[in-house]
């Protein structure tokens, strides 16, 4: 994601939240779809996979706000990003 000269994501904190639904989703989505399609085959896949995918992106979702900024906050600690 590009940065403004403060450091700061360009976008602000309406399209951190939209990256955020985003990532959660097709993350979430793409995840449960390969887990649920190695572990139960085609037999009953839509059913397992739809609650999968339920849990899965009530996981990812607040993971994906929380860790970024975990992450930023670690890296201007360490001085990784200088």
């Amino acid at each position: 994601m590009e940065q403004e000269g403060n450091g700061k994501p360009r976008g602000g904190r309406k399209m951190f939240i939209f990256m955020s639904l985003g990532m959660a989703f097709f993350m979430s989505l793409g995840m449960s779809s390969v887990m649920t399609a190695v572990n139960v085959g085609a037999s009953a896949f839509p059913e397992i996979w739809l609650k999968s995918w339920m849990l899965g992106f009530a996981v990812a979702l607040p993971l994906s706000i929380v860790v970024p900024r975990f992450l930023r906050w670690t890296a201007s600690k360490t001085r990784i990003d200088k």
